[in-house]
């Protein structure tokens, strides 16, 4: 049977209110009654997961987290844990998003905080990319370097709950025309399932979904899903418009 592909929805710091969340994602419930060959997560802030929860009736849409702490308990203050997420029905945790990383949330913080959350249950969403690409192909071995330092000590047991992001720094906030061609992202796709292969040997590493996000719009994602080699799309600013998430949805679903 053919492995579904994801669509992830990162709200990141919005919507403002209990009552614009709601309103977004009963719009993406409704969209997703429909959709059966793509799994559809949606990770709002912390403050809204408990009261999504509360209306997560479809078996087609799940609830994630953009963020998680490396320890179960502790005085740690502002720390949201992974038991904590799953209690609230989360069942994803992004982990080492790009905008973490530049806060200073270095490689080793992020295997820690993997390997936290798949131990607690949760499938863990892994975000890579390089932020500026060379002529001579040095983006590679950054790539590389960061995907083995933040998969190190990820439990082998556990590759079923892994799923990595390629997130290129350089392509965030582009608009549709300027953004990673499909081409380059296909070659870059091959190159991370070549170290995931040294890593966990091949037939393991073609389990792992490998999703994009960088300027993920309507207008590319036909694109980017067809000629990608890509399992789906790490959303972030069209996931805040209902509308736009729901027709990128249709297309993955399509595609």
């Amino acid at each position: 049977m053919k492995a579904k592909k994801i669509v992830i929805g990162n709200w990141k710091m919005s919507p403002h209110t209990r009552g614009e969340a709601k309103s977004l994602f009963d719009s993406v419930k409704k969209k997703v009654t429909s959709v059966k060959k793509t799994n559809v997560v949606v990770c709002p802030p912390f403050v809204f997961l408990g009261m999504l929860a509360g209306s997560l009736r479809s078996k087609n849409i799940s609830l994630g987290g953009q963020d998680v702490f490396y320890k179960s308990r502790g005085s740690h203050t502002g720390e949201v844990s992974a038991d904590m997420l799953s209690d609230s029905r989360a069942e994803y945790v992004i982990v080492g998003h790009s905008e973490r990383r530049a806060l200073g949330e270095d490689d080793e913080i992020v295997a820690k905080k993997a390997i936290q959350a798949v131990t607690d249950g949760l499938s863990v969403i892994i975000c890579i990319g390089e932020d500026k690409r060379d002529e001579s192909g040095k983006y590679l071995s950054v790539l590389s370097e960061e995907l083995k330092n933040s998969l190190y000590k990820f439990p082998q047991q556990h590759l079923n709950k892994l799923i990595v992001a390629y997130e290129p720094i350089w392509a965030i906030g582009k608009t549709t025309f300027d953004a990673m061609s499909p081409a380059d992202i296909e070659g870059t796709v091959i190159f991370i399932r070549k170290t995931l292969s040294l890593m966990y040997g091949k037939e393991r590493a073609s389990t792992i979904p490998i999703i994009y996000g960088g300027s993920v719009t309507v207008g590319n994602a036909k694109s980017l899903i067809t000629d990608g080699g890509i399992s789906g799309f790490l959303v972030g600013h069209e996931s805040l418009i209902a509308s736009n998430f729901n027709e990128i949805i249709s297309i993955v679903e399509h595609a």
